[in-house]
């Protein structure tokens, strides 16, 4: 179910191809972080949030992913739906 968090991540994004890769991205990171609302992200402390992002990085680079890649991956989380 899509949350007002994600409902207005999407309505900032104009692009539709954007739309879904970030989503997709976001997913992935919500997985290897068990998290499975997207209103739990917004409600994680900083700190919380740098070491889950600091651990799905290495994850990422473990899987031998280009640094553009990884990069790409972390957009949609850096915004952390502000």
């Amino acid at each position: 179910m899509k949350n007002r968090s994600f409902t207005l991540f999407e309505a900032a994004i104009k692009s539709s191809q954007t739309k879904n890769i970030y989503a997709y991205s976001l997913h992935e990171f919500m997985k290897f972080a068990k998290i499975s609302e997207y209103d739990d992200i917004v409600k994680l402390s900083a700190n919380k949030t740098q070491k889950l992002l600091e651990n799905w990085v290495i994850d990422l680079a473990k899987r031998d992913l280009k640094a553009n890649t990884i990069r790409a991956k972390l957009v949609p989380k850096l915004c952390k739906f502000h």
